[in-house]
């Protein structure tokens, strides 16, 4: 595999040439979840668009939770940038299973407690149901 040095060179086209997947996966995102909301919203109805929009806030919390592995970046980068590559797996292994570990345990607690959540956060009753069935 080859790498970049990220290191040494003008910074702004590293950055701009680091950043644009990030953004493009960004936009990715939000158009999946336009496209997401106008056929649920056309073809099933405001209660339907409605269930999605409260489960929506679930599934966030699920995904914010697994991305606590994320913090390992700045360690990883440092052991990169010092060429500590040994060092640097093993961070990356240790990130990746609590990632894993992280992502089991959200989604068992977030099964088990997902209607708690939904009454929590006021999920009108004519949603209730299916934005519970979504959030499973």
């Amino acid at each position: 595999a080859t790498s970049k040095e990220m290191t040494s060179g003008r910074p702004f086209p590293l950055i701009f040439n680091f950043a644009l997947p990030l953004l493009l996966g960004n936009l990715l995102q939000q158009t999946y979840s336009l496209v997401d909301a106008a056929i649920v919203g056309q073809f099933l109805g405001i209660n339907d668009l409605a269930a999605v929009g409260a489960s929506t806030s679930v599934v966030f919390l699920i995904l914010a939770f697994a991305t606590v592995a994320g913090g390992f970046g700045i360690p990883v980068a440092q052991k990169f940038g010092a060429r500590d590559y040994g060092t640097m797996r093993r961070l990356v292994s240790v990130s990746l299973q609590l990632a894993v570990v992280m992502s089991v345990v959200i989604a068992i607690v977030t099964s088990l407690f997902c209607a708690d959540i939904l009454k929590v956060m006021r999920t009108p009753e004519t949603i209730f149901r299916n934005a519970y069935y979504i959030c499973l």
